[in-house]
């Protein structure tokens, strides 16, 4: 192994970087969305605090949409077509909650390919 006295710096860099990295559960970053979405502090003050950049939060809330977008594919919301019917009124009061089952849903790799 090269040491790193010997490597380029963008290598150096780069290899300091990697080793570095924060690394996160998907609970946590779901948890962060979550609070994200609620809308009670601004993004930008959440990310502050997370001690995220904007972007990784706005990409995970990206990933997050769609993985509960294809787990409610079929559903329309105020009519019938192949699953339960939620009406708007509910949507607007109901509290964000995940359950270990929709947990399970919008972690699976399947979601993903």
């Amino acid at each position: 192994m090269v040491s790193l006295k010997q490597q380029n710096p963008e290598a150096v860099v780069k290899e300091i970087r990697r080793q570095t990295r924060r690394k996160s559960s998907t609970e946590e970053n779901i948890r962060i969305v979550l609070e994200g979405l609620r809308g009670e502090v601004s993004i930008a003050e959440l990310c502050r605090r997370e001690g995220i950049v904007s972007n990784l939060y706005y990409r995970w809330s990206k990933d997050f949409l769609e993985a509960a977008r294809s787990a409610f594919r079929g559903i329309q919301f105020g009519r019938r077509r192949t699953g339960p019917t939620i009406p708007p009124s509910f949507m607007s009061t109901a509290p964000i909650a995940v359950t270990p089952t929709a947990m399970a849903r919008l972690t699976s790799r399947a979601l993903y390919t």
